[in-house]
């Protein structure tokens, strides 16, 4: 009875190790050595898996079964093989997760400026789609008579950009090609501003770091934690995909994620029905 109990547990550990893991974000290239598959949102990796890291600064993020997201980069052990650094996950370094730092809400309840505040120890940058959608007060911000938001365009030894945003009631609209110009460099800075017509004056309101999805890797995470995560209640995914997201690209529009998460949510439960009612 004790061998077969042994036998079970050694059964079920290898099982264990020899699990899965999904990726959630790649920072940098990595690719698998035995194939050459460069890895995205959504490749399959394994434990034991030799990859290659481009340089010692790479990261790869996994959703890792029973454990939530994990972050792996480069080890000092990591071999270093035609220009690239060679390790397997196992071995490779183990980064905490700061998801900690996040309170349970996934902004929803946030207006401008608040809502595009970042805290740094989570991720300093805010994730911006192709259309950004934020809500403001109209009390605290009247558009009407001619007042409007604007982002400000800020560039060494140039005269600052001055652009006007899109606004439609109590909603301001800021894209991504907003931020477009033909000036090109790092230390290029963007804030939003506020001009208020009646006092004939302008105020600043929030600084932005901006990070662009320009791929879809925002719905690519919440379509990964949803498949992996089917037997926990809505809002507790929801929290969790707004977490890693916030996490690994940085903070999003409220109203373009929740709109991406119930897209999303929803699609495999439909689906389900479907089936059924065949």
């Amino acid at each position: 009875m004790k061998k077969l109990i042994c036998v079970l547990l050694l059964f079920i550990s290898a099982a264990c190790f020899s699990q899965h893991q999904t990726v959630t974000k790649v920072v940098g290239k990595v690719t698998k050595k035995t194939t050459g598959e460069v890895l995205k949102p959504g490749s399959k990796i394994l434990p034991n898996e030799p990859l290659v890291f481009s340089t010692q600064t790479d990261m790869v993020r996994l959703l890792v079964s029973g454990q939530g997201i994990i972050v792996r980069s480069p080890s000092p052990k990591a071999v270093k093989e035609n220009g690239g650094w060679v390790e397997t996950l196992k071995t490779a370094l183990k980064i905490n997760s700061k998801e900690g730092y996040l309170s349970s809400r996934s902004g929803n309840d946030e207006l401008i400026p608040d809502a595009l505040e970042t805290k740094k120890e989570v991720n300093s940058k805010n994730c911006f789609a192709a259309e950004n959608k934020y809500l403001f007060s109209m009390p605290t911000h009247n558009v009407n008579g001619g007042s409007k938001f604007f982002l400000q365009i800020e560039h060494p030894d140039k005269d600052p950009i001055i652009k006007p945003l899109k606004t439609t009631g109590d909603t301001l609209f800021i894209n991504a090609s907003d931020f477009k110009t033909e000036q090109a460099g790092q230390k290029i800075k963007y804030k939003l501003g506020f001009f208020d017509r009646e006092k004939n004056s302008s105020e600043s309101l929030a600084e932005i770091d901006p990070y662009f999805d320009n791929t879809g890797e925002m719905e690519a995470i919440i379509k990964i934690l949803v498949a992996a995560n089917k037997q926990k209640t809505k809002e507790l995914l929801q929290r969790e995909c707004y977490k890693e997201v916030y996490e690994a690209l940085g903070k999003p529009a409220a109203i373009n994620f929740t709109e991406a998460f119930n897209k999303l949510y929803t699609a495999p439960v439909a689906k389900q029905k479907k089936v059924k009612q065949q």
